[in-house]
């Protein structure tokens, strides 16, 4: 599975709880009973970390663009890396965290971006392009491993 930009394995080994395994990615471990598949395990495992760190990362971005952000909630959407409401609420999927912390990044500047200009004209990306260089090699990143996560 894709965890913070590594395509990391699944270990399952034998567990100190009783008619338990311990399943790990990483540094997300889960003790649960014997499965055929671990994925939706890790899945709810990983979306509880993202659902702490994202809202911390996005805030941290504001505060540094001197934004205000009404709103975090962190989602399990399947088409969406983000969305940004015109009543300054931003909506981010659970999976940034399976990204490249540039990738991350990007989505997080993409969004907060929206606040200034919300839409997606020559302006706005001019927006993103002054606070996120990077962007297109992030897109990239998307664009080819993206669809991987989901």
């Amino acid at each position: 599975m894709w965890w913070r930009g590594v395509l990391e394995p699944v270990v399952v080994t034998e567990s100190v709880k009783p008619g338990a395994v311990l399943v790990r990615c990483a540094d997300v471990g889960v003790h649960t009973p014997p499965a055929d598949d671990y994925r939706g395990v890790l899945e709810r495992a990983m979306r509880r970390l993202a659902s702490v760190e994202l809202p911390r990362e996005l805030l941290a971005l504001a505060s540094l663009h001197r934004l205000t952000v009404q709103g975090v909630s962190v989602r399990n959407q399947r088409s969406r890396w983000g969305s940004c409401s015109r009543d300054g609420r931003i909506a981010l999927n659970w999976r940034l965290l399976q990204m490249p912390a540039h990738v991350r990044e990007y989505v997080l500047l993409h969004e907060l971006m929206h606040l200034r200009e919300h839409n997606h004209s020559p302006r706005f990306w001019a927006l993103v392009d002054a606070v996120c260089p990077g962007h297109l090699d992030a897109r990239r990143w998307l664009r080819h491993e993206g669809l991987t996560l989901c």
